[in-house]
């Protein structure tokens, strides 16, 4: 995905935080109490003020720990105060507890995902097809569903907002297995395609051995590079066409010891998570195409979200609902999930950095600040607390020295090939 300052569907609450009873004339209780989100969304405020910056985004059905209100609780236009967090109005919430939970930040899949087949999808009333249809969708959408086991079992698929879609009307996608290597010991090397044979190396490789396969997302120690080119690593030589390497990164200008960072390298399609200067995950990543590429620079993420829809622009009317764990990083440009393919390690998206489902669900949990409980979304410059940084650059490889990382963590059997995942 990517583009999305002009793109991205921002989910902006329909709302004019009116003034009114918190929970339909039913008093609440004495903070602290747990309530709900009773609207379709609502802004989280820095302050208890309707003139207080944004600094967060909640959705119906979100729980919220109420920790105070301003007035008072029972105030027709209090506000109810979510710890350090912000504030938000009393008339949004409720004491009822929803009938469909919502589903938590950290669950890699929070719904199952189709793409509409050609002839476009009938949304009816009911799960059956003689139903009244209310809607249809048009191809290539990407829609998302409730995760509902035996629904699909059925033929159907529910949609969040209502309806029910046939399975015969939709793709459903199924996310790469592709997940990256934590506490890697840098350089690494990728196969980003299955290698029918490693050939062993005529001379100045250890541990030289018989060809083996190799598959698609193996991962294996680096020693060099021979003078046709060829990734050297323990028993053999890997095709360098076939092969994706991850370089240590030193630290750049303006990143504190011990914070967090990202470095996202275009020439190879791959990220690195640092903290500070320990590489904690390697993994492969896509980003821009030449005609929509990923902007270069050293950038802070200014939106989190657990997941939110995107759109294309005219020329490329795409849409994809709930795109998930993602953190903008430059205007629309983002990092997070894609489950719509599985071509990581080539640059194949609109200027987003797209990740594995799950190195996305774990590059979002650990990427400060934390998302606090029960929100959708943050902003965390209004909320005055430091976020990710995001390094992009090219930095083509020309050489490489096996000893540059000094403090990475060290494999248990170096000399080892790692098995596939």
């Amino acid at each position: 995905m990517g583009r999305a300052a002009w793109t991205l569907l921002l989910l902006v609450p329909l709302l004019a935080e009116a003034q009114g009873a918190s929970d339909g004339g039913v008093k609440l209780p004495s903070a602290p109490f747990q309530a709900w989100v009773k609207v379709q969304s609502a802004y989280v405020r820095l302050e208890p003020s309707l003139n207080a910056p944004e600094v967060g985004l909640v959705m119906r059905d979100d729980a919220l720990e109420v920790t105070g209100c301003v007035p008072s609780c029972d105030a027709p236009s209090g506000w109810a105060l979510l710890g350090e967090d912000g504030a938000i109005r009393l008339s949004n919430l409720t004491l009822t507890p929803p009938a469909r939970a919502t589903p938590p930040p950290g669950v890699e899949m929070p719904y199952v995902y189709g793409t509409v087949k050609k002839a476009g999808a009938a949304v009816r009333v009911e799960p059956r097809p003689n139903a009244r249809v209310v809607e249809r969708e048009q191809p290539p959408h990407v829609l998302a569903f409730h995760n509902e086991p035996e629904l699909l079992d059925g033929g159907w698929l529910e949609r969040p907002a209502g309806g029910y879609v046939s399975t015969s009307d939709v793709r459903i996608d199924r996310p790469s297995s592709l997940e990256g290597e934590h506490f890697p010991s840098l350089p690494l090397a990728f196969l980003i395609r299955d290698t029918q044979q490693v050939a062993a190396s005529d001379a100045g490789v250890p541990d030289a051995g018989e060809p083996f396969t190799a598959h698609k997302y193996e991962r294996f120690p680096v020693q060099g590079l021979d003078k046709a080119g060829r990734v050297l690593v323990p028993g053999g030589t890997l095709p360098r066409g076939n092969v994706r390497l991850v370089l240590p990164r030193e630290r750049p200008a303006g990143v504190k010891p011990g914070e967090r960072w990202v470095h996202v390298e275009l020439s190879e399609q791959v990220l690195t998570a640092y903290e500070g200067d320990t590489p904690v995950l390697a993994t492969l990543v896509s980003t821009g195409k030449p005609s929509t590429p990923t902007r270069e620079g050293r950038f802070r993420v200014w939106y989190k979200v657990v997941h939110d829809t995107m759109h294309g622009p005219e020329s490329n009317p795409y849409v994809v609902e709930e795109v998930p764990h993602t953190l903008f990083f430059h205007r629309g440009q983002a990092l997070h999930g894609a489950f719509w393919h599985d071509s990581f390690g080539r640059a194949v998206t609109h200027g987003c950095v797209n990740l594995s489902v799950k190195d996305a669900t774990w590059l979002f949990a650990w990427a400060p600040p934390a998302l606090p409980q029960g929100f959708h979304a943050y902003w965390p410059e209004p909320a005055r607390r430091p976020s990710l940084w995001v390094l992009v650059e090219r930095r083509p490889v020309s050489r490489i020295d096996p000893d540059a990382c000094k403090t990475c963590a060290p494999r248990s059997s170096p000399a080892q090939v790692l098995p596939p995942r």
